[in-house]
């Protein structure tokens, strides 16, 4: 059986805090204005019913393994740990299918309680804890702020432009830099944050992410309420350790999983164990305080995408969620047993130009030369019609094809100067740089076969213009290459939801050009017309506004030329039949963020 659902809406800019890395690549997207309690919430279930979950096993096959616990620090902020850490980190909130904020009031609830100043109410559940006892409370509540703000300065790191490097690794600040400074004493549930300035994305910033009693310990710290003394006093000396720790104690290799006491769970499962290569578990966390998961034991199995079908096929996974192509299509749907759901997704395909120091695409020239050659339309028609007969080339970044305010972005925003391929103009700008036969390293993960494609078709027809492109596939892009901006276009996708705000981090001026600086804004794009654009969005609340605003950003994007969109990827959803309570999710939190109500029928 295969199923479809039609585009989401046009929303108000209530953003999460960054794009994520899909396996190919991630930031986040704006709409029409949430309501107070963060969006229309989905019925919660009662908790403690007394009923522990179903003795059985749900397995989904994942593409790439897992690396990080820490999954909002610039290194941590992949696809891969999202899918592995969905309900085992629990929170405020997770993203519906639709791409808007879905409250998990078994966590707590937060509200708008003034608008002036805007001020919001969080309550922590009073029965939430870790999985090893210790309450989720105030210290978690600081460091979340802390650790997200850029609030602190390494005292004695620095960029590459000489400015102070941040203390704390973050996939971006937007948002958590606007608050007050908050405070609340050890032991508190409730806590109440104030914005500087008003902030239409309040709903998506709700900072409790890591166990700040293990960061504090680690740290060398006695306990949480010394973290809690620490940034109240801005006490760096005191902070240091605990960042340092912060920032790289949650990092893990392949099968290496740090023990509870390090990586204790905050949601409905925890990790139990890791095999390399193979597979990670997750078991019913028994200290979880509400509605226990569905199935005890949810299992990561890691298997490239071109095995899946196969194991699916052989009863080996239950669940997959690949990028499709059209013999994998046909594949699934001549399955006896298997359910099939094929979709438009919230990712985008781009690439992007290294914009760091003395780089050549520094010249907008070479950027709009190299865009003029760029087979986007042959891109389409070859590689995802197939699988969509409807896809078109993408011309925004902000806006998602599918939505209903696409084509209002689009219109006069500089798209049509790159509607059509043009080779000659492209020869005729770089022979005016004296820059033909220049090398264009096209990095991007190897392991995907259409990328492999994409660059084929770009090295053909670019090549003709007179540059030489050459296919640099890696292993590991988002762990070498393009941190550390060894790339000169760099291929990957953006996969996020309904909301734009989030998008900030991938386009404002980031801190530096550094693996730590950049966040999300891997080219090291910089424009003052471009940051001050989005401080204005992030703060208007006016969606007639907020869509003037979004044009605005969209149209300095196509002059400045810092990424190329190509195309929205295809969703691609198949179960086993006698899995129950899978639920679609084209978002960047993807059909794990519901593996809670994952089960076997019997």
């Amino acid at each position: 059986m295969t199923t479809k659902r039609r585009g989401a809406a046009f929303l108000a800019v209530a953003a999460a805090s960054a794009l994520v890395l899909a396996a190919c690549g991630g930031d986040d997207a704006d709409e029409t204005p949430a309501d107070d309690d963060g969006g229309a919430a989905e019925e919660q279930p009662d908790p403690d019913t007394g009923e522990g979950p179903s003795d059985v096993e749900v397995v989904y096959a994942a593409e790439q393994e897992f690396t990080n616990y820490a999954n909002n620090t610039s290194e941590g902020n992949l696809l891969a740990n999202t899918h592995v850490l969905n309900q085992v980190k629990g929170g405020f909130w997770n993203y519906g299918p639709d791409g808007l904020v879905v409250p998990d009031e078994e966590f707590g609830t937060y509200d708008l309680v003034s608008d002036d100043p805007q001020t919001i109410e969080f309550n922590i559940n009073p029965d939430a804890v870790w999985s090893d006892g210790e309450p989720i409370d105030c210290d978690d509540f600081l460091l979340g702020w802390a650790a997200q703000s850029g609030y602190y300065e390494h005292p004695t790191e620095t960029t590459a432009d000489g400015e102070p490097a941040t203390l704390f690794s973050t996939a971006g600040t937007t948002g958590y830099a606007d608050w007050v400074k908050p405070d609340c004493e050890p032991g508190d549930k409730t806590i109440t944050v104030e914005y500087e300035t008003v902030n239409a994305s309040w709903v998506l910033y709700t900072a409790v992410d890591m166990p700040a009693h293990v960061v504090a310990r680690e740290g060398g710290m006695a306990s949480g309420d010394e973290l809690i003394e620490a940034i109240r006093n801005d006490d760096i000396d005191a902070l240091l350790p605990a960042a340092e720790f912060y920032n790289t104690g949650f990092v893990m290799s392949p099968g290496e999983l740090l023990p509870e006491e390090i990586i204790p769970s905050s949601g409905r499962y925890k990790l139990t164990d890791w095999q390399a290569g193979q597979s990670i578990t997750m078991e019913y966390n028994e200290n979880y305080w509400g509605t226990p998961p569905a199935a005890r034991t949810i299992i990561f199995r890691f298997l490239d995408a071109n095995q899946q079908a196969q194991a699916l096929q052989n009863q080996e996974i239950d669940i997959m969620d690949p990028q499709p192509s059209t013999d994998l299509v046909n594949q699934l749907e001549g399955m006896a047993g298997v359910e099939v759901h094929v979709d438009e997704s919230f990712t985008y395909e781009h690439v992007d130009f290294n914009l760091r120091g003395d780089h050549y695409f520094n010249d907008p020239n070479l950027r709009r030369s190299f865009g003029l050659c760029l087979p986007r339309q042959l891109m389409v028609e070859n590689l995802i019609h197939p699988q969509n007969p409807d896809a078109e080339v993408l011309n925004a970044r902000l806006t998602y094809s599918f939505q209903p305010d696409y084509d209002f972005q689009i219109d006069g925003n500089g798209w049509e100067d790159f509607a059509e391929q043009d080779i000659d103009e492209s020869r005729r700008l770089l022979e005016e740089a004296d820059m033909v036969g220049t090398e264009v390293r096209i990095v991007y993960t190897e392991a995907n076969p259409r990328r492999v494609d994409q660059v084929a078709l770009i090295r053909d027809a670019c090549n003709q213009a007179g540059w030489d492109v050459v296919d640099a596939g890696s292993a590991d892009p988002f762990g070498v290459e393009i941190p550390d901006g060894n790339f000169d276009v760099a291929m990957y996708a953006w996969i996020g939801s309904g909301y734009v705000a989030g998008t900030a981090s991938t386009f404002m001026t980031p801190s530096s050009c550094t693996p730590e600086g950049t966040g999300n804004n891997s080219q090291c794009y910089s424009s003052e017309v471009v940051d001050d654009l989005y401080r204005e969005l992030l703060q208007e609340v006016d969606v007639d506004a907020q869509r003037e605003l979004v044009k605005q950003i969209e149209t300095q994007l196509w002059a400045d030329l810092p990424t190329i969109p190509l195309f929205t990827h295809p969703y691609l959803l198949a179960w086993a039949e006698d899995v129950e309570g899978i639920t679609p999710n084209p978002t960047q939190q993807g059909v794990t963020s519901t593996k809670h109500e994952w089960n076997r029928a019997l």
